[in-house]
């Protein structure tokens, strides 16, 4: 059974469509990545879905539309979207007693638990205000979790961090919902962390789903970019490697879907006559490719 099932999600704002017809199912334990340019619809869905815009179509979970029963959806769904609403002029821990009257039994024992995963242990008695940015994010997602929730929506986690918090926030994401199960879905202009936490990404465009790409197989794989003189001799190329490699053609261009090792071995094997090389995330050449397209 899926966790999160979305079908015809659809929101006007004054006259404006900002989502139509999105249809999408999240199977439990699955982590999901809405990626698109900005005002594509990435952090209307996730809205949508979290209850803070009413809007048109169906949202289940776990088999029954949310609108008959909203209170167990909002016990078992962790949202931290846009801007958190955590109080500055109190310390960390009266945060966590604060909402932990909402949470019920566990969790405050559950909140001193991710405190010490988080690093945030030494700081219970610092007042939010004093926090960093990369503190205060993860003390949004310690409130956030301390509930265990089934369902994470995250909206720009690591947007505005530096790269050694980004990174902290990441990887404890992809630990906290491994360890628990945890359904995901998350919006992030970073396609790189798409492919970090993810098993697969969302394409949105202009308030539709245009696509949707598997990331859980991909490992270590980048997108190659192979610049040859004409395109003829990108064809040659793409014939040579056709059936032994992830390839495709775009006029001079040739993409190789590879790893390092399948890397070394196209060339060995291949031996493309090419006047350019790039590399790149393997999301990022085909979010690139399928937006060029009109996908």
């Amino acid at each position: 059974m899926s966790s999160l099932s979305v079908r015809g999600l659809s929101k006007t704002i004054r006259g404006r469509q900002v989502l139509s017809g999105v249809d999408f199912a999240l199977e439990r334990g699955e982590a999901a990545g809405l990626v698109g340019i900005n005002g594509a619809g990435k952090s209307s869905v996730l809205k949508c879905v979290a209850g803070l815009w009413r809007a048109r179509g169906e949202i289940l979970f776990e088999g029954k539309p949310v609108r008959e029963d909203y209170v167990a959806f909002a016990r078992n769904t962790g949202a931290l979207i846009e801007y958190p609403a955590l109080f500055p002029q109190m310390t960390l821990w009266e945060n966590v007693l604060y909402f932990a009257d909402f949470y019920g039994d566990g969790a405050v024992e559950e909140a001193a638990r991710l405190a010490d995963l988080l690093g945030l242990a030494q700081a219970k008695e610092k007042k939010l205000r004093a926090f960093s940015s990369g503190m205060k994010q993860k003390a949004c997602l310690l409130i956030v979790l301390m509930k265990r929730p089934s369902l994470l929506l995250l909206d720009e986690p690591t947007s505005m961090l530096d790269p050694k918090s980004a990174a902290e926030i990441r990887s404890f994401i992809g630990h906290i919902r491994r360890e628990r199960g945890i359904s995901l879905l998350i919006a992030s202009h970073n396609l790189a962390e798409i492919e970090d936490i993810c098993d697969c990404a969302l394409l949105i465009d202009g308030g539709r789903l245009t696509g949707k790409i598997r990331l859980h197989a991909r490992g270590t794989v980048k997108a190659f970019r192979f610049t040859f003189q004409t395109a003829a001799k990108a064809e040659e190329a793409y014939r040579a490697a056709e059936g032994r490699y992830a390839v495709q053609t775009e006029g001079r261009c040739l993409v190789l879907y590879a790893d390092a090792q399948q890397m070394q071995d196209f060339l060995q094997k291949c031996k493309p006559d090419f006047l350019d090389l790039s590399a790149g995330s393997g999301l990022e050449m085909q979010f690139t490719e399928q937006r060029g397209k009109g996908i």
